[in-house]
């Protein structure tokens, strides 16, 4: 489900049926955006102003000078990049559109959904602060940032519908004793293993899902044993079902080996 010629997209989509949900940056974004970037500029250049005029050297006045220019800069080039740009969800897939452009994934060919959250302030002004990465086995991959309304429901809808095909692949895998890799982790039958040591699922404590991080705590062991962020996991939410499923069962794999 891969179509990037202006004259066939509008016939595809008409051929798919309405979408389940729609996702639009509208107009208002954008107006917002334009109205708040010069006032920020403005902001920033007199805060720069003072600063070497009557204030003197200040190096956390000139960063914050700078840092609501570069935001006020990258409002405008944020709105203009997703202007018009709307994201459809269908029962096979989704669609990314702006203007007579776009892309679209079927849910069963994405080998890959990243969830990643933005560190560092440079890094969030021009990224946004979350984004969505769902990639095919061919490598090419939709990004959607938090420039789009309703984004966290977005990322939701991927999940599920990621999960539903990925899950059985991961889980086949793993009933046939394969190792099964998820980045900075790595889970098979007999535990946990990272770069920095293994743990047998009998001497899991706890394994913690927040929003940003995966904690890791081993018994008998205070603080974590391991810790890694969510946006350096692919498939985050395959690993964590994953997790939850071996410390279910875990009597029984015992008993299986």
């Amino acid at each position: 489900m891969d179509f990037d010629e202006p004259e066939d997209i509008f016939d595809k989509l008409a051929a798919l049926g309405e979408p389940k949900a729609e996702f639009m940056v509208g107009s208002r974004v954008l107006v917002r955006n334009l109205v708040l970037a010069p006032l920020l500029v403005l902001a920033g250049l007199g805060i720069e102003f003072l600063v070497f005029r009557f204030i003197g050297h200040s190096f956390e006045l000139i960063m914050l000078g700078m840092g609501l220019v570069l935001t006020g800069v990258m409002l405008v080039v944020r709105a203009y990049r997703n202007r018009g740009l709307r994201v459809l969800v269908f029962a096979e897939g989704l669609v990314r559109v702006r203007g007579e452009e776009g892309q679209a994934m079927f849910w069963d060919e994405v080998d890959v959904l990243w969830r990643k959250k933005t560190e560092g302030h440079w890094e969030v002004i021009w990224k946004g602060s979350l984004s969505y990465i769902v990639q095919g086995a061919d490598r090419k991959a939709l990004k959607f940032d938090d420039a789009i309304p309703r984004l966290a429901e977005l990322g939701r809808i991927m999940q599920r519908e990621t999960f539903a095909h990925l899950w059985q692949r991961y889980f086949e895998a793993y009933e046939k004793g394969a190792t099964l890799d998820f980045g900075k982790i790595r889970l098979s039958q007999r535990g946990i293993s990272t770069d920095t040591g293994k743990l047998a699922w009998g001497d899991v404590q706890e394994v913690k899902f927040d929003e940003n991080q995966v904690t890791v705590s081993k018994k008998g062991k205070w603080g974590s044993w391991f810790q890694s962020k969510v946006s350096e996991i692919p498939n985050y939410h395959v690993c964590k079902a994953v997790i939850e499923r071996a410390l279910a069962t875990r009597g029984t794999q015992e008993v299986r080996r």
